[in-house]
């Protein structure tokens, strides 16, 4: 593999990975409006974003290649999947 398609991988990894902390922190801020919202379809509709968030940090979490990252990932999509809904 060239020095640069080695780098492009690299980069490509680090975006994926600031990408899944952003739909992470996004879908953390969807659980906190959940809380405080009393309209039933708001609430479905931000607790079916924060479901969607989840399985994309999973699905996509798998190409991480940092051990200590996949599992902060996949920690937070714990935490996220364990919202109350």
């Amino acid at each position: 593999m060239t020095p640069e398609i080695s780098e492009l991988m690299r980069q490509n990894e680090e975006n994926l990975i600031a990408f899944l902390r952003t739909d992470a922190k996004l879908a953390s801020t969807f659980c906190k409006i959940a809380e405080s919202t009393e309209e039933p379809e708001h609430r479905a509709k931000l607790l079916r974003d924060v479901k969607m968030a989840v399985n994309a940090i999973r699905y996509f979490g798998e190409r991480i290649t940092d051990p200590a990252i996949c599992a902060e990932l996949n920690n937070e999509a714990d935490r996220l999947d364990g919202f109350p809904g």
